[in-house]
């Protein structure tokens, strides 16, 4: 396992020891390269886009597995499907949620 995909694990189990269970994420750090378009040299932009798009995706994705597991996870907006990633149907009532996860949903084999 990749010390990237690790870390967030090891995040979500330190939160959970600290204070019993996951409930929610808000998902708000992020990192910001300043300089001008012209100027931004491809190796800095691609360390923004790990920190705050695939970090943001690792942690979110590390804590719904624990909610689910743990029967605690619920679906945005109570839909009937279990996992949804990019799609979105008439009457969706948040037009930018990508991620929704069914606290219904069992593994049946551990990861």
């Amino acid at each position: 396992m990749s010390a990237m995909r690790s870390r967030p694990q090891s995040l979500v189990a330190d939160a959970c020891a600290a204070f019993g269970a996951l409930d929610i994420l808000v998902n708000n750090a992020g990192i910001v390269h300043a300089a001008d378009f012209l100027d931004l040299a491809e190796a800095d932009f691609d360390r923004v886009l790990r920190v705050n798009l695939k970090g943001a995706f690792l942690v979110g994705q590390a804590a719904a597995r624990r909610m689910v597991d743990a029967g605690q996870g619920r679906q945005a907006g109570g839909h009937d499907h279990q996992h949804e990633l990019g799609q979105r149907r008439a009457g969706d009532p948040q037009p930018g949620a990508l991620l929704r996860v069914e606290g219904r949903h069992r593994r049946s084999s551990p990861r």
